[in-house]
């Protein structure tokens, strides 16, 4: 049983860890049309009309798939000073509790994203200039979440699994 959790977990940290590769390709890609949008408008007085919206999505393809990434690298701000002088039977418990929060909160956040996105996709809606759908952006945070949440379930087996043989 112990084997197949351990798969689940590379699979899961895996998948974050090509997400994490879009992250670093909307970052290139805002960091680009800003610099020729500045540069089109200060130099030739022609700035880069569809900039706005361009890095409006590169943000969110550069912020929500890296969220994964550092789930499954433990990333995120955890206060250890209150839990590290717990026994290690309730540091496990506690770290369960969170991480089972933690499941909750992103199953809501997919729910609530691919509502939003079926929204988007009924009424057609699109960007302020260039008129990118927004629909399948919307679909894409919310397959990330799904990833998020594959990670905090390898991490929650983990630590059961840590948890029973303490």
């Amino acid at each position: 049983m112990h084997e197949n959790i351990k798969r689940f977990e590379i699979f899961a940290v895996k998948i974050s860890a090509w997400l994490v590769w879009v992250s670093v390709a909307a970052f290139v890609i805002m960091a680009l049309i800003t610099t020729a949008d500045v540069l089109g408008a200060k130099l030739f007085g022609k700035p880069i009309l569809i900039s706005f919206d361009i890095v409006a999505y590169a943000g969110l393809l550069a912020v929500v798939p890296a969220v994964a990434w550092i789930q499954a690298n433990h990333g995120h701000i955890e206060v250890e000073l209150l839990t590290k002088r717990l026994p290690l039977r309730a540091q496990s418990i506690l770290a369960a509790i969170i991480t089972i929060l933690g499941i909750g909160l992103f199953s809501v956040m997919t729910w609530q994203m691919t509502d939003f996105a079926l929204i988007l996709l009924r009424t057609n809606r699109v960007s302020t200039v260039a008129e990118f759908p927004m629909f399948p952006f919307a679909c894409f945070a919310a397959l990330c979440f799904v990833v998020v949440i594959l990670v905090l379930i390898a991490q929650l087996l983990s630590i059961l699994t840590e948890g029973v043989k303490n």
